[in-house]
C-alpha cells in the first residue's frame, strides 16, 4: 500500500528531528513508529533511509539557512523549526521527486503548525521565501 505523502513526510520529520539529539537518525523502535503512525515496517525503513540521506546533507542545508537567517543563529532556531526547514530545503534543492515548490512550502507550514505553532509556520515560510529569492 502506498503511503500518503503527508504521512511519509511526518515519518521522515520524526527521524530527522532525532538527529538533533543523537547526531544521526536515532534508531527509534520500528514497532513503536508503526503503531503510532499505523504504517508498515517498509514505510518506517524508507523514512529512516530518507532521513539518513538528509542527515548527510546537513552542512549544505544549514549553510542555506545561515545565509538568510540574520536575526537568529542556526543554533537559536527551535529544533522543530530547524528540522522542518532542513526537510523542505532538501526536497526543494537536493532531492526533488517532482513535487512543486508551492506544495513543499505548504507542507513545511503544515508541519510547523502541527508540531510547533502558527508563528513557527510564518517563520518557516519567511526563511524559505528568503532562500528562494536569494537563489534566483
Amino acid at each position: 500500500m502506498v503511503l500518503d505523502p503527508k504521512k511519509f513526510r511526518e515519518l521522515v520529520f520524526v527521524f530527522l528531528f532525532s538527529c538533533d539529539f543523537g547526531g544521526a537518525p536515532v534508531d527509534i523502535d520500528s514497532d513503536t513508529i508503526m503503531q503510532l503512525y499505523q504504517v508498515s515496517r517498509k514505510n518506517v525503513y524508507n523514512a529512516r533511509e530518507k532521513a539518513e540521506a538528509m542527515h548527510k546533507a546537513l552542512p549544505e542545508l544549514d549553510a542555506m539557512i545561515k545565509r538568510v537567517s540574520h536575526s537568529y543563529d542556526l543554533e537559536r532556531i527551535h529544533p522543530v523549526e530547524r528540522t522542518i526547514l532542513r526537510l523542505a530545503l532538501y526536497e526543494l534543492y537536493i532531492h526533488n521527486d517532482g513535487v512543486s515548490p508551492d506544495i513543499i512550502i505548504a507542507e513545511a507550514k503544515r508541519l510547523a503548525k502541527k508540531f510547533a505553532t502558527p508563528d513557527a509556520a510564518s517563520f518557516v515560510y519567511g526563511i524559505l521565501a528568503a532562500i528562494q529569492t536569494s537563489t534566483k
